[in-house]
């Protein structure tokens, strides 16, 4: 049988299609309910957590760990650590493969030094390190004097691309949210409470998608350096010292307002951020693959019977702004509840909802 060009590429394109559809079936939530410093709880709801390698080294389950140093060649995973009272949650500086996965970082203590963060990445060697589900709060006030604090949630030093980080959540620190003098890729990201929301340096190119960046009254949601670096961004929300960023919120807005320069004029450092009209990053890398466009979080509290919405991001063609990651406004205290979250594309449900109880195990009702 002879099979022409054209049907091989039809055959193709449609096996193509198939896939797509086959895997947006396929999406479950990724669900699990997380404590801030006060004691509030979320419940985070992630589409996928990406595996980019099979570790040499993996540093996982531990509930209080000290100051992780990644010095050597071999690739490494750190998964399920919290890192408290601490200069650094995690520093990298060798040249393997790195992925950072449901780290939490609380509490930055200089130990005699101004500088520090939840994560720095300061290598000799380009190669790829991945951050994914990460909660970071420093405690610091932000200070534009850089006399007490200079501090960042993720550091980003020359030689260090590529970085690519989702659902992440940094507030609370003294310099920046993201400090980055290598190239780096961020989705479904939340900034609060920093000097300056993203900071990037000469040369480099800042890509985010569907985010939030909200800094406090006299601080800045962007810093520029020369007239190479450009930061570049699709469905995010800037804020300035919102207390709930919505679109709905005055505080915010869709195009950045506050941006401080370095060698450039305030008119030229507009035209190197950029607004797009596409989110770019699913055709970069498979981590941020997305099917997904809203999420729906419910909750029960007689066993499943009845469900009450508890909160909701996104919409059909603009997914949610920020971390999905969702305040639970009551007390657990107060009865037993369940969790149930829905993944919707473009007004469809996508996949099958997951549901769990307070301590974020599944459950079947």
């Amino acid at each position: 049988m002879h099979v022409g060009r054209n049907m091989i590429a039809t055959s193709l394109a449609g096996f193509v299609l198939l896939a797509a559809a086959t895997a947006a079936a396929q999406t479950r939530p990724i669900v699990s309910i997380e404590s801030d410093p006060n004691g509030t709880r979320y419940v985070r709801a992630v589409e996928q957590v990406y595996n980019a390698f099979t570790p040499a080294r993996t540093i996982q389950n531990l509930a209080s760990s000290p100051r992780i140093n990644i010095t050597n060649s071999r690739s490494t995973l750190v998964r399920n650590v919290t890192v408290r009272n601490a200069r650094y949650g995690v520093y990298v500086s060798g040249a393997g493969l790195v992925s950072v996965d449901n780290f939490n970082y609380v509490d930055w203590n200089g130990e005699g030094s101004i500088y520090g963060g939840a994560i720095k990445i300061d290598r000799s060697t380009e190669v790829a390190t991945y951050i994914q589900r990460v909660f970071a709060d420093g405690l610091e006030a932000p200070d534009s004097t850089y006399a007490r604090s200079n501090t960042d949630f993720i550091g980003i030093e020359r030689t260090s691309r590529p970085v690519y980080i989702r659902y992440a959540t940094g507030r609370n620190f003294g310099d920046a949210g993201i400090d980055a003098k290598s190239n780096v890729a961020l989705m479904s990201v939340t900034i609060q409470g920093a000097h300056r929301g993203l900071r990037a340096w000469s040369g480099v190119t800042m890509t985010i998608a569907n985010a939030i960046v909200n800094v406090p009254t006299g601080h800045e949601q962007v810093w520029i350096q020369g007239s190479a670096a450009r930061v570049r961004y699709y469905n995010v929300l800037w804020c300035i010292g919102s207390t709930n960023p919505s679109p709905n919120d005055a505080a915010c807005s869709t195009r950045p307002t506050a941006i401080g320069v370095d060698g450039i004029s305030a008119a030229q450092a507009q035209q190197q951020v950029v607004a797009l009209s596409a989110n770019p990053l699913p055709s970069t890398s498979p981590f941020f693959t997305t099917h997904i466009d809203r999420v729906v979080v419910d909750y029960s509290s007689n066993g499943g019977a009845t469900w009450r919405r508890m909160a909701s991001g996104g919409a059909p063609g603009r997914p949610p702004y920020g971390d999905t990651r969702y305040r639970i406004p009551f007390s657990l205290a107060s009865a037993t509840y369940l969790f149930r979250v829905t993944f919707e594309g473009n007004g469809a449900r996508v996949g099958s909802p997951t549901i769990v109880n307070e301590a974020g195990l599944s459950v079947s009702v």
